[in-house]
């Protein structure tokens, strides 16, 4: 899992490099990925929250509103689907 905030910057010392390395192909397109999430009005930098399928069964994009996720999962034929797992375990949004 990488942790991103709503601009594209990565948390954690690295973190940006190994994903670079990784996944070059997603890391070249984060602008338009992050779009995919619209800003909300205000001065609060949130952006709508949801799910994206950036690779079937591989790698998804989180937005909980205020930060992001890139997210990698494992093969796993008990999960019958990883979107709605995820979504699952979103927390709630902030009242």
């Amino acid at each position: 899992m990488y942790h991103l905030d709503n601009e594209g910057n990565f948390h954690g010392s690295g973190l940006g490099d190994q994903f670079k390395k990784q996944f070059s192909f997603v890391f070249k397109n984060l602008t338009e990925i992050l779009g995919i999430f619209a800003e909300l009005p205000g001065n609060s930098g949130a952006r709508e929250r949801g799910v994206y399928e950036i690779e079937q069964d591989r790698l998804y994009f989180v937005s909980l509103g205020t930060e992001c996720y890139v997210v990698l999962v494992a093969p796993d034929a008990s999960v019958p689907s990883y979107e709605a797992a995820i979504r699952e375990a979103m927390p709630d949004s902030p009242e």
